[in-house]
């Protein structure tokens, strides 16, 4: 367990450095691969030869020094954290989260532990390490996705995908939604009060991205009007519209994919029917105030059509009087 050790190690002020957190990981890693043999293999060898649970005493004892050591380098990540002058950078982020992953493989082993050995572990509660620096982690996630979607908006050529009706800046806009998503299952967090917090906070990203990339489109839409004939804008205008709905019905299934009903449940046995009614509220308030705002987006986008009609409709009306003049 030398390299165990080392991995723990810290720079001078005191904080994990990413490279020490990194060699954490796949000393986890290794760490896992160890345990996996030590279940499948060498515990039917000892438990035949001499009536040893190899997999239960190897297990907790790596678990212990594993849980020791990322205990402290997580306190450490905190405390830097908590600083004012310090940021989680994408690069570390990205680390905390695969280290909270492999910890995650490591604790999932107990469930192969006899009933007695399973009790009192050290990794019990260890999501509880990681729930500031997750909580930073996501929001470089929502920076990163809404500079995602402006590029996409901005590069738009506004022509239907293939065989669809919206662009391929909705596409990149849902695909940013569905790694999110993917993020979070993967997280899978197990305590219910730490969960509505998140799913409340992802929600709230989602919401925001999606009025964001509303805005970019009606944006766009209002630039390309100049000097564009009435057939192409009008074009534009409707692949606009549905690139918005196409966004729109990717979020009405937001609370299945977030597991809604699972926090509810959580919420409900934990804190009663109030926060049940809590979390229902905070959720589909969030949702509902979204699609106000993309109904908004798409009223101004019609009302873009209407105004470059009635000019045409008004020249229309005139020379159609003219005409009615000079008969009479």
């Amino acid at each position: 367990m030398g390299e165990h050790n080392e991995s723990a190690k810290t720079n001078r002020t005191g904080r994990v450095s990413g490279r020490a957190a990194e060699k954490m990981v796949q000393v986890i890693d290794a760490v896992c691969a160890d345990v996996q043999r030590a279940q499948n293999i060498y515990n039917k060898l000892f438990y035949s030869a001499v009536k040893v649970d190899f997999f239960s005493i190897s297990y907790r004892q790596l678990e212990k020094q594993v849980a020791d050591d990322v205990n402290v380098a997580m306190e450490r990540v905190c405390g830097s954290l908590e600083q004012e002058s310090s940021r989680l950078t994408q690069i570390m982020g990205e680390i905390i989260f695969e280290l909270f992953m492999s910890l995650k493989i490591l604790k999932g082993f107990q469930e192969f532990l006899p009933l007695k050995d399973a009790k009192m572990l050290a990794l019990t509660g260890f999501h509880n390490w990681f729930k500031s620096s997750i909580h930073k982690f996501l929001q470089i996630v929502h920076d990163k996705s809404c500079d995602r979607i402006r590029k996409a908006a901005e590069t738009d050529q506004l022509q239907p995908v293939q065989q669809a009706k919206h662009s391929s800046s909705a596409v990149e806009v849902t695909a940013c939604f569905s790694q999110v998503r993917e993020i979070w299952l993967q997280l899978a967090w197990p305590d219910s009060a730490g969960a509505f917090i998140f799913v409340t906070r992802l929600t709230d990203n989602f919401c925001s991205e999606a009025v964001c990339y509303s805005e970019l489109m009606t944006r766009k839409i209002e630039r390309n009007q100049q000097g564009r004939d009435y057939k192409t804008f009008t074009v534009q205008l409707c692949i606009g519209l549905n690139n918005v709905e196409h966004v729109r019905v990717y979020l009405a299934h937001l609370p299945r994919d977030l597991d809604w009903p699972g926090v509810e449940r959580a919420m409900e046995e934990s804190c009663g029917v109030e926060g049940k009614e809590q979390v229902y509220k905070a959720l589909n308030g969030q949702l509902l105030n979204m699609d106000l705002d993309l109904q908004r987006e798409a009223k101004r986008l019609i009302t873009l059509l209407t105004d470059k009609m009635l000019p045409g409709a008004g020249r229309y009306l005139t020379q159609k009087l003219v005409s009615r003049l000079h008969q009479q």
